[in-house]
């Protein structure tokens, strides 16, 4: 048997209380779902950062093995231009001892027209003596060509890799 709890006076909270507590969890809900869509858009944000970051750092990594190539390019063509420095240098002392010889050779021959007598035995000699160092000067004349070609090539060279250097590093 049931009793009878509802009076006339009596006021029953129950409804009220329910429609309270399920607007509250409407409210929890809604605001669950608001943080759980920001989480979401933030974590996309991060992520997508986080890949323009990894990209850039690739970048830098390949940039800088490209210095350090380009670094190395240009140390092994300084040591090239002083070795072709060393064989200018070289080729200059080879040019003053001819220069010298060719002295000595005209000197000689200045002797031998005082000297008729001793001129025409050696006259022979200093011909054979001049025509060897004529072919000597003209191998050393056109070796002299040669490294000059060379050394400019390679100079034209060292300029022109200089200039990406700086194209490179400038970028």
């Amino acid at each position: 048997m049931r009793r009878r709890r509802d009076a006339v006076g009596e006021f029953n909270i129950w409804p009220a209380f329910t429609d309270a507590l399920g607007g509250l969890v409407m409210v929890l809900v809604f605001l669950i779902t608001v943080f759980v869509i920001a989480e979401v858009l933030v974590s996309r944000e991060i992520l997508g950062k986080e890949t323009a970051i990894g990209q850039l750092r690739r970048i830098v990594d390949h940039l800088e093995g490209l210095a350090g190539d380009a670094e190395k390019e240009a140390a092994r063509l300084r040591a090239r231009a002083q070795g072709l420095e060393t064989t200018v240098g070289e080729r200059d002392t080879l040019l003053a001892q001819l220069r010298d010889e060719l002295a000595a050779a005209q000197a000689a021959r200045a002797l031998s027209d005082a000297d008729k007598s001793k001129a025409e035995q050696g006259l022979t000699g200093a011909q054979e003596q001049a025509a060897l160092l004529s072919v000597r000067a003209e191998r050393l004349a056109a070796e002299l060509e040669q490294l000059n070609r060379a050394l400019a090539a390679d100079q034209q060279d060292l300029a022109q890799r200089d200039a990406v250097i700086v194209e490179q590093k400038g970028r």
